[in-house]
């Protein structure tokens, strides 16, 4: 029996070994596949499939669909280790501004309640990886030549496409088409200012953009930011 034991010995240490090493690079897989996962939300990188656990910087490409903060977003850019994105869907309604006056995007309510409240619903980790963005706001000329003021640049941590970024990231309208929570047709508000200093700009629901309603009225939105990808 001594000698039976004696010469399965070796089997044994080699089989002790092999196992060792597998849960070495089980420990490691999950380690590199735990990398861009940063948010207890559930944030992933170069997600375009819901059940890939192992996401990489180097996968987000302008186009993908990738879930941040629990939530689908297109990716518009990426530059410089940072992506622009903007909501899959039209998450709410909101008014652009809550009194019918002439206001333009570094005045309304809408900018306030997506730097504030839309803001604060993500989790700190999130949080820091969102980066606080200069915005230009271009005045709307009309046919006469005359230019309603776009106002101030403005620095956003979350924002609205302007109309002229809808236009160059959405080259065609059938892609700036967008459905509301329920599945429904929405149409979506732009932070350009329209044909009158109480009217904005704002994507159709053929997605054709308009020139301008009431900043008063219940339009949906599509908040947009730059994050970090690296």
């Amino acid at each position: 029996m001594k000698k039976c034991i004696r010469s399965l010995a070796p089997i044994l240490v080699l089989i002790l070994t092999f196992t060792a090493c597998d849960a070495v690079k089980d420990a490691v897989g999950d380690a590199v596949g735990g990398v861009l996962e940063t948010s207890s939300a559930g944030s992933t990188l170069g997600d375009t499939n819901p059940d890939d656990t192992n996401p990489s910087a180097a996968a987000v490409n302008e186009g993908d669909v990738i879930t941040f903060g629990g939530e689908k977003w297109i990716v518009l850019k990426v530059e410089s280790g940072k992506a622009l994105i903007v909501s899959e869907i039209v998450p709410d309604n909101y008014f652009f501004h809550d009194t019918d006056e002439a206001v333009t995007w570094e005045s309304c309510s809408l900018r306030a309640f997506l730097n504030n409240d839309f803001y604060g619903m993500f989790s700190a980790e999130d949080q820091a990886r969102i980066v606080e963005t200069t915005l230009a706001n271009s005045d709307y000329e009309l046919s006469d030549g005359t230019k309603v003021p776009g106002g101030n640049s403005t620095a956003d941590k979350i924002f609205l496409l302007s109309a002229e970024e809808a236009e160059e990231y959405f080259k065609y309208s059938s892609d700036r088409k967008a459905n509301a929570a329920d599945g429904g047709e929405a149409s979506w508000w732009t932070r350009s200012i329209g044909d009158a200093p109480n009217r904005a700009r704002y994507v159709q629901t053929a997605g054709m953009i308009g020139g301008g309603v009431g900043v008063t009225g219940l339009e949906g939105i599509r908040p947009s930011m730059w994050i970090t990808i690296n």
